[in-house]
């Protein structure tokens, strides 16, 4: 069991994001959604100091996966 961290889960398609945001409150994480790249950079932004782990579909819409990290990271040179 968790002891409340934040994971991110970064899916597009609606009931694969279901399942994993199920199982990770199930397991006692919160659980921010985004469906696609632009809405994972919100997100981000949002939660950036809590966050602890992200959970990323590589081919997401909008900004892909690999966008999704590399610009929080371009932002942010402390962000790992």
């Amino acid at each position: 069991m968790s002891d409340g961290s934040l994971v991110l889960v970064v899916e597009d398609q609606d009931n694969m994001r279901a399942i994993a945001e199920a199982m990770l409150t199930r397991s006692g994480y919160r659980v921010p959604l985004a469906s696609d790249g632009v809405a994972a950079l919100t997100q981000h932004e949002r939660h950036a100091a809590e966050e602890r782990a992200l959970l990323l579909d590589w081919t997401i819409s909008l900004l892909d996966g690999e966008g999704a990290l590399r610009e929080p990271r371009r932002r942010d040179a402390a962000c790992r």
